[in-house]
């Protein structure tokens, strides 16, 4: 696997990472930790999660996974403003039961209506969030903490939140502030409170290229990780785009959200080539 510095930070990270937002999808843990594992030794050295990942089940694998001793050679990211259901949370088979029913209720026509997230942006929440995140992690710090799912309308939440986030950040509980998110709203905030966020993990895709707007407009900002590039892609070559995907993305993170090891192994092979 090669290796990335990220820009503007002492981080040298495997070129691709790895996300757990689909972890969960694996009812056994061992599957879980079977995943990670192969990941790992394909030679993955950044790890990404978040709190409502799996209703708080990825954190958890995770840092199983990584408690040997393995943490100390990983970059570690996970996220705040969006938590786990505390029920689900505490006894996982209720989320499966969850979507086993809606699964059954969609095939006779009868759709659930979702309820929608709460953000979470208070002090108190996200020290909660932070504390849950590193417990399940089973480490000390994390080197990124992400906003998750950024928006615009988080930015007084955010100017209240930079005190705390500041000393975080002094107490060592974490390196890197980052946003994650689509274009947008990522890029208004970071310009809002240009000397708080050190990382941006942008969603993009190659037909529009949506992280272009930052050159377009000669916004001298860095997005050091990009991600979204094979969500809708049934149908097509995969490998073809995603050696598109390495071209476009030479000095940049690639992030990859699946449980096919191989098929990761096969994007992986593509590097060497």
């Amino acid at each position: 696997m090669e290796h990335i510095n990220l820009a503007n930070t002492d981080m040298n990270v495997s070129r691709l990472g790895f996300g757990t937002a689909s972890l969960h999808h694996n009812i056994k843990e061992s599957r879980r930790l079977e995943i990670l594992s192969s990941v790992y030794n394909l030679g993955f050295t950044y790890f990404d999660t978040a709190r409502i990942y799996g209703e708080g089940m990825a954190e958890k694998t995770l840092g199983k996974f990584l408690s040997d001793g393995k943490r100390e050679k990983v970059i570690l990211s996970s996220k705040f403003g969006l938590v786990a259901n505390p029920l689900y949370e505490k006894v996982s088979l209720l989320m499966y039961g969850e979507k086993v029913l809606r699964t059954l209720f969609a095939k006779i026509g009868i759709h659930l209506k979702i309820k929608e997230k709460k953000r979470q942006l208070s002090v108190e929440e996200v020290s909660s969030s932070l504390s849950k995140s590193l417990t399940a992690l089973q480490t000390t710090w994390l080197d990124i903490f992400y906003l998750h799912e950024a928006q615009l309308s988080d930015l007084e939440d955010i100017y209240k939140l930079v005190p705390w986030l500041e000393a975080q950040k002094k107490n060592g509980k974490i390196r890197y502030l980052g946003l994650s998110g689509d274009y947008e709203n990522c890029m208004e905030l970071y310009l809002k409170i240009p000397d708080l966020f050190d990382i941006l993990q942008i969603e993009d895709s190659i037909e529009s290229t949506e992280a272009d707007i930052l050159t377009l407009e000669k916004i001298p900002l860095d997005i050091q990780i990009r991600f979204g590039y094979l969500r809708n892609s049934q149908g097509v070559d995969k490998k073809a785009v995603f050696k598109e995907v390495l071209k476009r993305n030479k000095k940049t993170l690639v992030l990859l959200a699946s449980n096919n090891v191989k098929h990761i192994t096969e994007l992986v092979a593509l590097i060497k080539r």
